[in-house]
């Protein structure tokens, strides 16, 4: 995928142990030798901010570019300590409406939110939150769900 021009490379984490996911994250780091980021998605995984800070610590952040959803939704306010560690924060699973989309954009401890049309209530409300999110100053990464070829185009063209 290095040849092909992929410059990030998303890692789930979490649903294994922690040593099978330092495991993968260094053996994909080892593959990119910095030739690429990772991005971590940890789902929700972790119970609270130590935890997760301890996990970091255990995984290595060299070459790591981003964190999504590292707690679970509603623990947001928390997540300042991790912006310390990790380059970029993005909200995930926690981002399901125009309204909560902008709670979390108020909190400051967010700098991308993950954009899925399919929850978001189609490409308008998208385009809006993606909009909010540029205003201040916030990343807003679209992706998909469970769409049709259509559907993931229609993605690719908002994005």
């Amino acid at each position: 995928m290095l040849e092909r021009g992929f410059s990030v490379f998303k890692v789930k984490i979490g649903a294994r142990s922690g040593r099978e996911d330092r495991a993968r994250v260094c053996a994909l780091r080892n593959l990119l030798a910095g030739r690429a980021s990772i991005r971590l998605d940890a789902n929700g995984v972790w119970g609270s901010i130590d935890e997760a800070v301890e996990a970091l610590h255990e995984l290595g952040i060299e070459g790591v570019c981003s964190l999504e959803q590292p707690l679970s939704v509603g623990s947001e306010a928390s997540w300042g300590t991790l912006q310390e560690l990790i380059p970029c924060l993005a909200a995930d699973e926690s981002v399901t409406d125009e309204t909560s989309a902008a709670r979390l954009l108020a909190l400051g401890t967010i700098d991308a939110l993950v954009l899925k049309p399919t929850r978001l209530g189609g490409l308008g409300p998208c385009l809006r939150v993606a909009q909010a999110a540029h205003r201040q100053g916030a990343g807003a990464w679209v992706t998909t769900m469970l769409e049709s070829a259509v559907g993931r185009a229609a993605c690719l063209h908002l994005a």
